[in-house]
């Protein structure tokens, strides 16, 4: 088995090859945070030739990730091998005291910090800054149950977006993209735009079945929102209280959702007039959707 480690975002891959019941190969790989079970994938492949070319197909997409490999651990983490029932990955927990999650966090923090310094220089930004660091921002998961639902991923997911953001916005105007969009901006932006989910989840432990039947106190997130006010017109809200945003900050940030917004499924055109007229909306909106399903894993 071979192990990869990402430490910027706290994950860790695997994969070997094993010999199926029917005489030909597998590749299987697993993924997920570091220590924790993660998520097991099963490629059938034919031959051995044909194994080993998959296996180190894959390697290659985790190397452009930015993973680095390391040495297994001794132990084997598959449960699969060992029939036991797999844990439900789609039901997060809030893992209230993990030393490594504690780690990743200030890791995250320091990140975020070190890009709004750098790029945010507005009035009113330092006055935001604190408001950041006095409410749960940086503790806060990004999803009650779906991606980065763990403490401080919100700001985990933040940083990401504002990564996708850049690459996508100078891939796609290349040497014209500082005049079409400042530093500041895709800062704002990236970093900015899910303000609305502060003081919106709370810590919070319910009573599960395991795999024996037995009743045992699991952690989870339930919704607490302090501020019913929507949530991209909430980013906007929070955000305009403190600095004044630009209109296509606004837009941008407003919409984000894309076509997930719940104003969107009720009917409401007016999304696609801001894509329309201003393309830092759907610049936002593909580097959330990109952050979201090929930077976090769903459940994890």
């Amino acid at each position: 088995m071979r192990r990869f480690i990402n430490e910027k975002k706290g994950k860790e891959w695997t994969i070997e090859i094993v010999d199926a019941a029917d005489g030909t190969k597998e590749v299987r790989t697993r993924s997920g945070k570091i220590g924790e079970q993660g998520v097991l994938g099963t490629r059938g492949v034919p031959t051995a030739e044909a194994a080993e070319k998959k296996a180190a197909e894959l390697i290659a997409q985790q190397l452009k990730k930015g993973y680095v490999e390391t040495e297994a651990p001794a132990a084997s983490r598959s449960a699969d091998e060992s029939g036991e029932k797999q844990e439900n990955r789609t039901a997060c927990s809030a893992r209230l005291s993990s030393p490594r999650r504690l780690q990743i966090i200030m890791d995250g923090k320091s990140r975020f910090l070190e890009i709004y310094d750098d790029k945010i220089k507005r009035r009113g930004a330092d006055e935001l800054r604190k408001y950041l660091l006095d409410s749960d921002f940086f503790t806060a998961p990004a999803s009650g149950r779906f991606h980065n639902c763990h403490r401080g991923g919100l700001c985990e997911h933040s940083v990401n977006v504002y990564e996708q953001l850049v690459r996508i916005a100078d891939a796609e105007f290349g040497a014209e993209r500082a005049e079409k969009f400042t530093d500041e901006t895709l800062a704002i932006c990236g970093l900015l735009h899910d303000v609305c989910k502060i003081d919106y989840y709370k810590e919070d432990f319910r009573n599960v079945k395991n795999e024996n039947g037995e009743w045992e106190r699991k952690p989870y997130y339930s919704k607490n929102e302090v501020l019913p006010y929507g949530h991209g017109e909430k980013s906007v809200y929070i955000i305009n209280s403190f600095m004044q945003l630009t209109r296509a900050e606004a837009l941008a940030i407003n919409w984000h959702m894309g076509g997930f917004d719940l104003r969107v499924r009720g009917g409401d055109y007016s999304m696609s007039e801001a894509y329309s007229r201003y393309p830092l909306c759907a610049l936002l909106h593909a580097a959330d959707l990109l952050a979201t399903y090929l930077d976090e894993e769903r459940g994890a």
